[in-house]
């Protein structure tokens, strides 16, 4: 037959559109074998049909084909599928391909069935994605079922999605590090979200070493493909220094392209860096505005951020009546820190009745949701309300979770056994914990348990260092112990004029002990010139806050 017929669908697959499709090859293999069509379009389409019929697969092929591109014939993907099941359904690989293909795009659990029963992957994902989204037992079997089927033939995405079966309990018995092991699999594939993934498990320590390092190094590969989300968790790392240095502009940079690719939780996080003007210029105006945008959205950070600027009348008229709205709305939208903050509420009687009962109610809604600083307020409220026992089992909560807080706290009741069996060796243990995170009220605290050997080896050479760790971020009782060892020379070297500097400290922060120990140094002129007047001044503020021995100093010096 003569290549340059006038069917349309052997034209366009000799010589046209269609040159470089396989059928392409095959109709010119059965021409140069004597098979012979009509010149005319219809006629054409009438013989390969009757041989369709027959049962000749590459004329079913070529029906196919005319139905879903419109070659001599008005398009029909149904047609076309059905022509291309009937070869399909005897082997043919060309034909299982295109049905595969017309299942993807007509969609629907029946039709994606058949498409994955002829091999396609796609078909196979959203066959998966439909039974995951279903929910049951039996249905998220079958779609790990279909998704390992996927994973097999080589598919990076049904990997990723395994391990997200496995990360959330799905189908599978959970497991974080099966998780992290298909996350690792989709991602050296070179799968942009799986990269992203694994590096929220190495973030995070789950199934995989905790490393920022590394999860810095996966968020940017992915972030390299334009993934906002991954983007948005890169910004996060920088403004945290965490796994990089620290860098407001980087995270600012990073937030800003997310939001503008509309990750919603980027937008938020731009909002926070306006509010506090870190990397820009400050402005209320603008971090309402994006707080409203992502909140409009659903983002549940971005209404408790919202809620918070109505509560303090930044950037728009103080409402509590909207805050507390906006805050409930956050805590069902799966925020539990809008629960702490409404519970703060109830406590402070801001916009209603003060009322420790319901402070209570919704900080233990916020502890239920995770939200460690709730574990130390529920301790507080319950140890003002004088029930020790339930003080001490929130704080020990709060401490295990790594609260700092509740750490030194806890200290503290185990010191004074308070709701607890008294134990010094216990308190000492709270304390260090709290202190090596920063606390200053634990630093100090663990200072004057070395200094008196209580629970621990007395050292006020590890004393004066603990002291000086709390004073320098302003702490005054530990500026007063500092200003003390310094003047006894304990544990440092004696220093009149050091302890001058570090009473003087505390004195500025009101401490009135600290008021009373310049004055003597005043008075006897240790450390700085000696002068009565100052010393009578110090002592006469240091009365008036009730110090004993500055009153009994003010007898001495009227003598």
């Amino acid at each position: 037959m003569d290549c340059n017929c006038s069917s349309g669908v052997v034209a366009w697959l000799i010589g046209g559109e269609g040159e470089g499709c396989a059928m392409s090859a095959r109709l010119k293999e059965r021409l140069a074998d004597g098979l012979e069509l009509p010149t005319a379009d219809a006629e054409a389409l009438t013989v390969l049909k009757a041989m369709a019929e027959a049962g000749d697969q590459d004329a079913q092929c070529l029906m196919g084909l005319a139905f879903e591109h419109g070659l001599g014939i008005q398009i029909s993907m149904e047609d076309a599928l059905g022509w291309y099941r009937r070869a399909a359904d005897a082997g043919d690989g060309f034909a299982m391909e295109r049905a595969g293909e017309i299942c993807l795009v007509l969609g629907g659990e029946d039709l994606l069935a058949v498409g994955a029963g002829y091999g396609s992957v796609d078909c196979m994902l959203e066959l998966a994605l439909s039974k995951e989204t279903e929910g049951t037992d039996e249905s998220l079997k079958e779609a790990v079922r279909l998704y390992r089927i996927a994973a097999a033939a080589g598919s990076a995405e049904a990997y990723r999605c395994i391990g997200n079966l496995y990360e959330n309990g799905k189908g599978v018995e959970q497991s974080y590090e099966k998780a992290a092991e298909h996350y690792g699999i989709s991602a050296g594939m070179g799968f942009y979200v799986a990269q992203c993934d694994l590096g929220y498990m190495y973030e995070n320590g789950m199934g995989v070493p905790q490393s920022y390092e590394r999860a810095a190094d996966l968020y940017r590969m992915s972030a390299e493909s334009w993934y906002p989300r991954a983007m948005n968790l890169l910004g996060l790392l920088y403004f945290q220094g965490l796994g990089v240095d620290e860098s407001d502009e980087e995270a600012f940079r990073l937030f800003e392209v997310a939001a503008e690719m509309g990750e919603v939780d980027a937008i938020n996080n731009l909002g926070l860096m306006y509010q506090n003007g870190l990397a820009t210029e400050e402005s209320p105006e603008e971090a309402f505005r994006l707080y409203g945008e992502a909140a409009s959205r659903g983002c549940a950070a971005a209404e408790c951020n919202l809620a918070r600027m109505y509560r303090d009348g930044e950037a728009v008229p103080r409402s509590y009546e909207k805050a507390m709205e906006l805050f409930k709305r956050s805590f069902e939208n799966g925020h539990p820190r809008a629960a702490f903050y409404l519970g703060l509420m109830h406590e402070r009687g801001e916009g209603v009745e003060p009322s420790a009962e319901k402070a209570i109610e919704w900080h233990r809604r916020a502890a239920e949701g995770g939200y460690i600083d709730s574990y130390h307020k529920l301790g507080q409220l319950y140890d003002d309300e004088g029930c020790t026992e339930e003080a001490f089992r929130w704080y020990l909560r709060g401490a295990e979770a790594g609260s700092s807080l509740s750490q030194c706290d806890l200290g503290y009741m185990y010191e004074h056994g308070a709701g607890v069996e008294q134990s010094y060796e216990k308190a000492v243990e709270w304390y260090r914990a709290a202190a090596e995170q920063g606390c200053s009220t634990a630093q100090c605290n663990l200072g004057l348990s070395l200094m008196s050997g209580r629970g621990v080896i007395q050292s006020y050479e590890e004393a004066f260092r603990w002291f000086m760790e709390a004073a320098e971020q302003g702490n005054s009782d530990a500026q007063y112990w500092v200003g003390s060892l310094f003047r006894d020379g304990e544990g440092v070297e004696q220093s009149y004029e050091e302890a001058v500097e570090w009473f003087g400290k505390s004195a500025e922060q009101g401490d009135p002990d600290s008021k009373f120990e310049l004055g003597c140094l005043y008075e006897a002129g240790n450390g700085v010139p000696r002068s009565l007047e100052i010393a009578e001044k110090l002592y006469r503020e240091s009365a008036a806050d009730g110090n004993e021995n500055a009153v009994n100093a003010l007898k001495r010096l009227s003598d």
